[in-house]
């Protein structure tokens, strides 16, 4: 951590109760991914299997923003996973 940032986390009580600074260290990272969200969801609309070497590579990248997106408490249902994979697929994969 840098140490400005370090700085909003000394605390007395928190050597007394660390258990405290991790609930504020979590609460502050759900906060910054809330307002991700919209960034998330893009990033899932814009990946594009192209992008990728192989199909495990892309699945694993959808996968992985939706565990952000999971992280923030934004849930994606299976059907928006699948539509998701579908999306990305090259024009030519849908005849």
């Amino acid at each position: 951590m840098e140490p400005r940032i370090c700085a909003q986390y000394t605390s007395a009580a928190y050597d007394e109760d660390p258990e405290s600074l991790w609930k504020k260290l979590e609460a502050g990272y759900r906060k910054a991914l809330g307002l991700e969200l919209y960034y998330f969801r893009r990033s899932l609309f814009d990946c594009t299997y192209d992008t990728y070497r192989t199909a495990a590579e892309y699945v694993h990248e959808i996968e992985r923003i939706i565990e952000f997106l999971r992280k923030a408490e934004e849930e994606i249902k299976p059907s928006e996973k699948t539509f998701y994979l579908l999306n990305g697929l090259p024009a030519s994969w849908r005849k």
